[in-house]
């Protein structure tokens, strides 16, 4: 009984709005409805927590995390509450089945005191909390339960060997109050604990990589917590000359980008992290001078046949290949001069005396952007071999291109190949094709010579459909050459590989030869070789053995497996296919009635009934096909994400050297259900919002989805689930979940926000709705910082909903930020209420915030009517306001015609503070921001307008920029309005060249400090 009091103490609810959501549950990693076990999730803006009376509950693995929050009256020190050492002598007394009281009852048990300590008040999100059991001898109590109360829910954990429980924090940054309860047994007694614990995010750190880079190297920096830990896998975004680049930090926190800038210039490189669940935002600035690369050069080996082609090979500080260089090659005396190739390579025929060894030096004299650079080598000259044949790289290719074709024609390899009119056994060629590519990706050019004594080999008659990387390829290429080096006999077959190292099968001795064929075939036409290149057995008829009559051994293999029999079959001119029994196959629909959204299956069987695992099934449809592999019971199954109506789907089983093709056609009818949605209708009925809102400044009341009507509430939840899909890659339909409407109220607002704040709250809204079966009225909208910038009320979000979806539809990708902008759906902010807008300035309403465009509240002017510091009235520009006044009556235009001079008449210069004043910057023509405020801030005075200047941190301009920025403000009729002269798409009232949400630490100056 006593147990229970504790644990209904623990679970104190209060009520809030059911649609008040601004500490609904939410995390950035939070799937649909659950978390893993380990883990609170919620948002607090401060330093209680807000509940629900609905229960918008996250499910876990042992208990439930909802919104309810403990009451107020729970201690806030870390201390034990209590502990009752007698609980057991409370015990009420009841009767036995003979209505005599039962002594058991009455027996009193002295327990043990038990104390549970936390580890302190504040936490890092993302890290554990930890408690530890004792008792009053401070002996550590293992294998105990403890119970973590927050937000209203329990989570038990068992502490370990040292007496410690712990549970990992993921809430957002914020106050919580934590119960810890130990329920005690027969020998401890109870204990709790309570504690105000405090969430808190990580601070980071971007350390850069020095002042100097070297072209063609990589600048580097370094992401590490506020600990020094090193960040993996963090974005980081790297902004050059106005460009950002996004790089992800490796293991040690790196992100690195090369630098291929003239060496001499200076540029600025701003690299900035905008933060995590866990961890703070960071940027940091450096200016780096690129210095001159280093080169070096290297050299093709020390040996050479007499008559071939030797080379150098230019390259960078990464390694990268200098084109269009040139070098200089002495030679016993002389020099030669040659230009390197796109790959770097410089190459000399060498037709010296066999027999000797000379000394070259290749030199490079360097450039404007690269060091000078050298390289000898003592090169051993020798005679061609009088027993061995060599043959040129474009011998090679011309014969890898008849082959190619042959294969193509014939469905199979020949026994001999013709080279440069000399006849070569297959085996022969498939060396020098596998010798050829190695070469050729080394950038060595040099004619190969042919061992003797190969002879044919067996050909392996493995199945296989797989496309390979470049460096796969290469692997193979060279494993097959050094076999029959070693063994004088071609593989029968080669294991392919990924680029991950993981086995795709096995090819064949004629499939791994034809795919050389078709390398160095594609290098002929190219000059360079292919990314990728495919490996299909199908190209072969379907009995595909041996490459000649003549095969031998069956064991032989270039993979680092157990080596496969040879089949005894022979592919090769002349050659016999013995009797195979092929079974008849059939294909079967599960049903031809399919509703969208659900799966058209067929399954495929032999002529015995038996159903045919791992097959190839092709479902053809609407002038598109898709391949799909049989599971263990033969059905393969395509999603029929299609409009309702009848189509005609054909599928095919293209058959093997055990089974017949066969076909099937069928006329499928897809039906629609009203309560299934898909993702390209979503898409296209939010575009329509989007399109009737930036038309009508007003959200419709229903939204019409592939012929469904749905109520704005209802339409809402299902933008929230189709943003959460797509972000997740999940593309299912979506089931409509009963949604009542509700009220839209909640603050003006103008923001920005990142991709994973917008993700969040749309995670917050399905959360919501899925519980309380009601879109909320509002839904808070965090920053990257986690802190609050205002409720979006519910007409609001669901237009940002709309606007995100428009831009996935047209750019297939989640855009990386989303405004929120009350103006859009005909909001008036309360800032603008009782104002004026001059008929000749064109304010931008949506600008109305402080700083910008403002009703003015000042009743002194004084000090925005004369000159000082920065915006000292001289003569110079007494004149110049009094000409451009001249004639002009309003205010309004004197304005305008001050502001419109500085902006089209003074030209933008990149520096940093004030360095000429208003007079410098009219007599220069030129200057940076302040300057420019300064001289439209003196001239206006000199007219006698007020003015002032507004400065603010923060400022993301078009160009990616992210800095401090100055502009000026001027008094027109009550209203300051914005004079950002320093982009002539900026005009009075409104600024274009600068994203005006997303500025902060606003200060306004009468005379700008700096």
């Amino acid at each position: 009984m006593l147990l229970a009091v504790l644990l209904m103490g623990f679970v104190l609810i209060s009520s809030v709005s059911a649609i008040d959501i601004d500490e609904a549950s939410s995390s950035s990693d939070l799937s649909d409805s659950s978390i893993s076990n380990d883990y609170l999730v919620a948002n607090s803006g401060d330093d209680s927590v807000a509940s629900s009376s609905a229960s918008s509950s996250i499910a876990a693995d042992d208990s439930d995390l909802s919104n309810n929050a403990s009451s107020s009256n729970v201690n806030f020190e870390n201390e034990v509450l209590s502990t009752n050492n007698n609980e057991d002598t409370e015990s009420e007394i009841v009767k036995d089945s003979k209505n005599q009281l039962s002594s058991s009852s009455l027996q009193a048990s002295t327990k043990t005191k038990t104390t549970l300590k936390g580890s302190g008040s504040s936490v890092y999100r993302g890290n554990p909390y930890y408690v530890t059991l004792t008792d009053s001898n401070g002996k550590v109590l293992a294998s105990q339960k403890v119970t973590f109360n927050i937000l209203g829910k329990n989570y038990t954990r068992t502490t370990d060997s040292k007496g410690v429980a712990s549970i990992n924090i993921n809430l957002a940054k914020g106050k919580y109050n934590i119960a810890c309860l130990y329920a005690g047994t027969e020998n401890y007694a109870s204990s709790k604990l309570s504690v105000a614990l405090t969430v808190n995010l990580m601070s980071t750190k971007i350390n850069t990589g020095g002042s100097t880079v070297k072209k063609g190297n990589a600048y580097s920096v370094t992401l590490t917590d506020g600990n020094g830990k090193a960040l993996s896998s963090q974005k980081v975004t790297l902004n050059i000359l106005g460009k950002n680049y996004t790089r992800t930090t490796d293991s040690k926190g790196v992100a690195s980008i090369a630098i291929n800038l003239a060496a001499g210039k200076k540029f600025t490189l701003t690299a900035s992290y905008a933060g995590s669940a866990n961890y703070l935002s960071s940027k940091v600035s450096a200016t780096v001078t690129v210095q001159k690369g280093d080169t070096s050069i290297k050299p093709s080996g020390t040996s050479i046949v007499k008559g071939n082609s030797y080379s150098f090979t230019l390259v960078d500080g990464s390694g990268k290949g200098l084109a269009n260089q040139k070098v200089a090659i002495k030679i016993s005396g002389k020099s030669y001069s040659r230009t390197t190739n796109s790959n770097g390579v410089a190459s000399i025929a060498i037709n010296l005396a066999a027999g000797k060894k000379y000394s070259i030096v290749c030199s490079y004299a360097g450039s404007s952007n690269y060091k000078a650079s050298s390289s000898t080598v003592s090169l051993s000259v020798t005679n061609p071999s009088t027993n061995s044949k060599t043959f040129s790289i474009a011998k090679i290719e011309a014969a890898a291109t008849n082959l190619k074709a042959y294969v193509n024609k014939n469905k199979a390899v020949p026994t001999t190949v013709s080279v440069g009119g000399t006849n070569l056994k297959i085996s022969e060629f498939s060396y020098l094709m596998s010798k050829a590519i190695v070469n050729l990706n080394s950038n060595n050019t040099n004619a190969i010579t042919l061992p003797s004594g190969i002879y044919n080999g067996a050909s392996a008659s493995n199945s296989l459909n797989a496309t390979v990387y470049k460096a796969q390829y290469v692997d193979l290429s060279k494993r097959v050459y050094n076999y029959i080096d070693k063994n004088k006999v071609p593989a029968a077959y080669g294991t392919v590989y990924n680029a991950n190292g993981a086995s795709l099968g096995n090819a064949g001795f004629n499939l791994y030869t034809f795919a050389f064929a078709k390398i160095l075939d594609f290098h002929k036409t190219n000059k360079y070789l292919p990314n990728y290149c495919s490996f299909d057995s199908s190209v072969f008829k379907a009995s595909n053995g041996s490459s000649s009559s003549n095969s031998s051994s069956s064991t032989n293999s270039s993979s680092s497996t157990n080596s496969s029999s040879g089949s005894s079959n022979s592919s090769g001119s002349g050659s016999s296919t013995p009797a195979v029994t092929v079974k008849a196959t059939s294909l079967k629909a599960a049903s031809t009635s399919v509703i969208r959204g659900d799966d058209y299956s067929v399954t495929l069987t032999d002529s015995s009934g038996n159903a045919l695992a791992n097959q190839k099934i092709t479902f053809a449809l609407s002038s598109s096909s898709y391949t799909r592999t049989t599971n263990s019971k033969g059905v393969a199954s395509l999603t029929l994400n299609l409009a309702g109506g009848k189509y005609s789907i054909t599928t095919s089983y293209a058959g093997t050297s055990a089974y017949k093709a066969s076909k099937l056609t069928n006329t499928v009818t897809i039906s629609n259900s009203s309560s299934r949605f898909f993702l390209n209708d979503i898409e296209t009925a939010a575009e329509n919002v989007k399109t009737y809102v930036t038309k009508n400044k007003a959200l419709p009341n229903t939204v019409t989805v592939a012929g469904t009507q749905l109520t704005l509430s209802q339409f809402s939840y299902v933008m929230a689930k189709a943003i959460h899909n797509i972000n997740a890659s999940n593309s299912n339909y979506i089931s409509l979940k009963s949604v009542a409407s509700s009220n839209s109220t909640g603050d003006y607002l103008d923001t920005t926000v990142y991709r994973a704040q917008y993700m969040n709250l749309t995670n917050r809204v399905i959360s919501f709705v899925e519980s309380d079966k009601i879109t909320p009225t509002f839904a808070t909208v965090y920053n990257s910082n986690g802190k609050s910038v205002g409720k979006a009320e519910f007409k609001l979000y669901t237009f940002a909903f709309a606007k995100i979806l428009a831009f996935y539809k047209t750019n297939n990708y989640l855009p990386t930020y989303c405004t929120f902008q009350s103006s859009a759906i005909g909001v008036v902010p309360d800032v603008a209420t009782n104002v004026t807008i001059n008929s000749k300035i064109n304010a931008n309403m949506n600008q109305f915030k402080v700083g910008l465009n403002e009703k003015n509240t000042v009743s002194n002017l004084s000090a925005y009517l004369v000159g000082t510091g920065q915006s000292t009235i001289t003569t110079n520009i007494k004149n110049v306001a009094a000409q451009l006044t001249k004639g002009l009556n309003s205010t309004a235009t004197k304005a305008l015609a001050i502001y419109n001079f500085v902006r089209d008449d003074i030209s933008y210069s990149y520096y940093s503070d004030s360095r000429k004043g208003a007079d410098g910057t009219l007599s220069s023509g030129s200057g940076n921001c302040v300057d420019q405020a300064s001289l439209v801030v003196a001239l206006c005075r000199a007219a006698g307008i007020p003015a002032r200047y507004s400065h603010a941190q923060g400022c993301t301009f078009s160009s990616g920029l992210v800095t401090g920025h100055v502009w000026a403000q001027i008094l027109v009729d009550g209203v300051w309005y914005s004079a950002d002269a320093t982009s002539v798409r900026n005009s009075l009232g409104n600024i274009v060249n600068w994203n005006t949400n997303s500025y902060h630490s606003m200060k306004q100056y009468a005379a700008v400090p700096f």
